[in-house]
């Protein structure tokens, strides 16, 4: 607890996370409607692809590619905010 009070690392690992987690937002914000909606069921609320084909009225395997492609554009976003 005192390093956490006393600006240790370990307040200073929360701040860098708290960062972090900013600079997430604002690369999903930059994303298309679609990309962040795949990213949104498949990493957050953790549906299988199978279940988003369904809900997408898609294929499992179209699934697998637009996930694929929007994790690459954010990971292009988010870099783009960090630098």
């Amino acid at each position: 607890m005192a390093d956490y009070l006393s600006g240790g690392s370990r307040a200073d690992e929360g701040l860098e996370k708290d960062q972090e987690v900013a600079q997430l937002h604002q690369a999903l914000a930059r994303l298309s409607p679609e990309n962040r909606e795949i990213l949104v069921l498949s990493r957050f609320q953790e549906m299988k692809y199978a279940e988003i084909a369904r809900v997408l009225n898609t294929t499992e395997g179209a699934v697998k590619v637009r996930v694929h492609r929007a994790m690459n554009e954010l990971k292009s976003a988010y870099l783009r905010i960090e630098n």
